[in-house]
């Protein structure tokens, strides 16, 4: 428990496994997101009552909100919640995403090691993310 990578990140990667009970959509999502880039096996009981607080969100008061990705864990996380948050009922704007501070795919990743993925799997992970929100609010309005 002693390495440099556990004090900079914290304990939660010396974790086995992990659960969380899915009550505040954004909140228990982004935990859970966290924990696994960090290696930890987890398990969630999903609940109807964290979707059903979801409004599609629309262009009101001057346009999209606009979130530029930092390149690590913690930004890709915000980037997760902030998408999960702007489904609900008091958010008001879409979120969009700029991806140009994301390493390209293949170098090193200091601290955890491996490599960089790019922005193509987080890319895919949001945009997946705002089709099932999407659809969700479509089928609570139907």
């Amino acid at each position: 428990m002693g390495k440099d990578h556990v004090y900079n990140i914290g304990s939660t990667a010396l974790t086995n496994c992990a659960a969380s009970d899915i009550k505040d959509l954004p909140h228990d999502v982004s935990w859970l997101m966290n924990a696994l880039m960090l290696g930890v096996g987890v398990g969630f009981t999903p609940t109807h009552d964290g979707l059903s607080g979801l409004n599609k969100p629309g262009h009101w008061y001057g346009g999209p909100n606009k979130y530029i990705i930092d390149d690590s864990r913690e930004g890709w996380i915000e980037a997760l919640r902030l998408l999960l948050r702007s489904y609900e009922v008091n958010s008001s704007n879409v979120v969009v995403f700029d991806y140009s501070l994301i390493r390209p795919k293949g170098p090193p990743i200091r601290g955890v090691g491996g490599k960089a993925s790019g922005a193509g799997p987080l890319t895919n992970m949001l945009e997946k993310v705002r089709t099932i929100l999407d659809q969700a609010c479509t089928d609570k309005v139907n």
